[in-house]
């Protein structure tokens, strides 16, 4: 599967890389992206967006900067294309800063973007 890395999802981890508190998070994400190139879908599909036929997931890693563990890591939300093999990181944040995923219709909004 072809990955692809959304401008909002670049953001994202720039902003954490000039935080100093995820100095590791290219490493960190690696495996995620492995697994997803390799067309094993890490983490859990969002129910909501599976309902209108949309494939979104969201898997989590640790940071292994601070030793945290998944719990206290990141969170990857990324879009699934199966027809065109192809997957969009859409955003990364860390679930001690935000605590909740973002909304379905920012999700939406980031998923029409890329269709346009």
């Amino acid at each position: 599967m072809e990955l692809i890395c959304t401008e909002q999802f670049k953001e994202n981890v720039g902003f954490y890389v000039k935080e100093k508190k995820y100095t590791k998070i290219l490493e960190d994400l690696s495996p995620i992206a492995d697994k997803i190139m390799g067309d094993d879908l890490p983490g859990s599909k969002l129910d909501s967006l599976a309902l209108k036929g949309i494939d979104v997931y969201k898997a989590a890693t640790g940071n292994s900067s601070a030793n945290r563990g998944k719990s206290d890591g990141l969170r990857v939300i990324y879009y699934v294309v199966n027809s065109e093999k192809k997957a969009y990181l859409l955003t990364l944040y860390s679930k001690k800063d935000t605590g909740s995923i973002p909304g379905e219709s920012e999700i939406l909004y980031w998923i029409e973007s890329i269709v346009k």
